[in-house]
């Protein structure tokens, strides 16, 4: 018999109960589920490509980007919470323009920055532009006028240009194609090619003049050798080209960059007008010089000599006898135009000459000019490469080299470290460290600054982080692998040495880590493996290009890498450690990384920065809690 309602019990609370442990473990569900999704939004790898390169972007790609992440968050957010598939795929369409944004940065301005600091070490001797130039165009590039505004819709960039907005791929700047718009070309000025001047073709045929029975022959023949080797010679066709164009003032004779001097070889290939105008111009110089050096070569100041050609006459009446002596100085082609087919408005521009200056330098000079243009004393071009052609150079450059710059000559901080090593140097005699014992504490050592520890005992666990932008921070061998991660997870060495040559040496550790990378990549470098030398300290630049034996007598060999740690530490101490004993002084700005003679420790003119760069931005990210883990 069932109980009167007004007898039920009910179990309020254990409903409850079991209510709240099912929303608990639906909301727990609910936030595994977010968190997958969550980690499938960074696995686009649009975040990741943000947090690492947003720092190093300027002007109107670092606007873009910070508009695109936005984007990139809406959509990730529709995504965690709503698991919506037209939002992920929005925000990997997303991440996607991200990645391709940064890479068109690289490319458009990384590589032009990256060259231009090899310029800055050559003082930009015999480039086409200087450094304030490179640098106005490149701020153009950036901040260009004609762009009032930037904004992304629906993952798309649109440029406000003229009160309109537009799709920036429809714009010069947004070009696939390198332009004046998108990057900079940093160009060396080429050098005039070996037959530029029609002389220096002439004087190796001379042997045509030479035997050649008159002014005419030799003119002639030597026009004929010229069109026997333009068929076969491509180097020949491209100087007779760029003569003519810069005879037509197409193109400068001097300091003449790659892309005039390969308008002027495709006009050539291109314009048969050109082509026929371009060869008839080199022919009659040709001729004219081939002429002269058979009639020179026949004549003296004071009458025939040598070669001359006598005729004498036998006047047999009257018994009188006349001698003629035809002196061929006679025969020196004049400046008139010889008929060799050439149209009557070139000859103008025919009147240009080779001449040598005092100091052993050439010029091509047109006689009717007011001024002379020196030009470089012709060597051997191939066809010069394209805009494209550089661009793809220079990036390929960089990337072989990882953007590092080899370190100067060393060989003065070599020869100063006296006892502290021993060996030669060689691979049959590589060089290892002599402990030296205790290193004394800078002479002018400030308060706080890092100090060599004052005992033989050297702590090898933890050392202090003096300039790294990290909240309690403690180098340890952990904290030490964290960092190092970036660039190599298989180091030659315990990380305790690292700790313990920091300590000893009161190098801080930032500091070693910041080199050891911008060097190569922390014993990654072929030439760093090759010596066991993180810091390429003795391997000098004039071994750069070369291998085996040959590079050898360039490189500094040690026994171990431990070795080469202590020699370079040792040698920084002595060399370059500031008398306050404040190791910022060397980056805290441009030029400041140099020795007590005053010698700059890298050819890089941009290695302050890279140091500076590394120990506030790399390091701080790579041990940041959130970097670690998403990694």
């Amino acid at each position: 018999m069932a109980e009167p309602l007004g007898q039920v019990v009910f179990k309020v609370p254990e409903l409850g109960k079991a209510g709240y442990e099912l929303q608990v473990k639906k909301e727990a569900r609910q936030e595994k589920e977010r968190k997958e999704r969550e980690s499938e939004l960074y696995r686009t790898g649009g975040e990741k490509a943000y947090s690492d390169n947003i720092y190093k972007l300027q002007g109107r790609y670092k606007k873009e980007v910070q508009l695109l992440f936005q984007e990139l968050e809406k959509y990730g957010s529709q995504y965690e919470y709503s698991n919506d598939p037209s939002s992920l795929r929005k925000a990997t369409e997303v991440s996607n323009r991200i990645k391709s944004v940064i890479d068109e940065y690289n490319v458009s301005v990384g590589t032009p920055l990256s060259a231009a600091s090899r310029a800055d070490s050559e003082g930009w001797e015999g480039y086409v532009d200087d450094r304030n130039t490179f640098n106005e165009k490149m701020y153009n590039v950036l901040n260009p006028e004609e762009i009032k505004g930037i904004k992304v819709e629906n993952g798309q960039t649109l440029y406000q240009i003229n009160g309109e907005w537009v799709p920036k791929e429809s714009t010069p700047y947004g070009s696939k194609d390198p332009n004046q718009y998108n990057t900079v070309m940093v160009q060396k000025a080429s050098n005039l090619g070996k037959y530029v001047v029609p002389s220096y073709f002439e004087n190796e045929n001379r042997y045509l003049s030479y035997k050649a029975s008159s002014a005419e022959d030799a003119a002639n023949g030597m026009v004929r050798e010229f069109y026997f080797q333009l068929e076969e010679n491509p180097e020949l066709r491209a100087d007779a080209a760029v003569a003519y164009a810069i005879s037509l003032e197409m193109i400068p004779s001097e300091n003449i960059p790659y892309q005039d001097m390969k308008k002027a070889i495709d006009k050539y290939q291109k314009d048969k007008l050109f082509e026929d105008e371009a060869n008839d111009f080199y022919a009659k110089k040709l001729a004219r010089v081939a002429a002269n050096r058979w009639s020179t070569s026949n004549t003296s100041d004071f009458g025939p000599v040598g070669g001359e050609e006598k005729a004498t006459e036998e006047a047999t009446e009257g018994g009188a006898s006349t001698e003629k002596t035809s002196n061929r100085a006679a025969s020196i082609v004049p400046d008139e135009d010889m008929d060799l087919g050439l149209p009557p408005n070139m000859k103008e521009n025919l009147d240009t000459e080779m001449i040598k200056n005092e100091d052993g330098s050439v010029s091509i000079r047109n006689p009717k000019a007011k001024n002379t243009t020196p030009a470089q004393e012709p060597a051997p071009v191939q066809g010069p490469p394209s805009v494209e052609d550089e661009v793809i150079r220079i990036a390929n450059e960089v990337g072989e080299t990882k953007l590092e710059e080899v370190p100067e000559d060393m060989e003065t901080a070599a020869a100063m470290e006296g006892q502290s090593v021993q060996g030669k140097g060689t691979p049959e005699d590589p060089q290892s460290y002599k402990n030296r014992g205790v290193i004394p504490a800078a002479p002018k050592a400030k308060e706080g600054a890092p100090m060599p520890v004052q005992s033989k005992e050297v702590p090898t666990k933890s050392a202090k982080a003096y300039y790294t932008p990290v909240d309690d921070l403690t180098w340890t061998p952990q904290t030490v692998k964290k960092a190092m991660d970036r660039w190599n997870t298989d180091i030659p060495v315990p990380y305790e040495d690292f700790i313990y040559v920091s300590n000893k040496y009161g190098i801080p550790v930032e500091l070693i880590i910041a080199m050891a990378a911008k060097e190569g990549n922390i014993g990654v470098g072929e030439r760093q493996v090759k010596t066991k030398n993180f810091f390429n300290w003795g391997n000098t630049t004039a071994g750069d290009t070369l291998k085996g034996k040959e590079q050898d007598k360039y490189n500094r060999y040690f026994s171990t890498w431990r070795d080469g740690l202590e020699v370079w530490a040792d040698g920084m101490v002595r060399l370059y450690r500031p008398e306050d004993g404040d190791w910022s002084a060397l980056w805290s700005e441009e030029g400041a990384f140099v020795n007590k003679d005053g010698k700059r420790y890298a050819a890089d003119k941009n290695y302050e920065k890279s140091i500076r760069d590394i120990i506030n931005g790399s390091l701080p990210r790579q041990l940041g809690d959130n970097y670690i883990a998403a990694r």
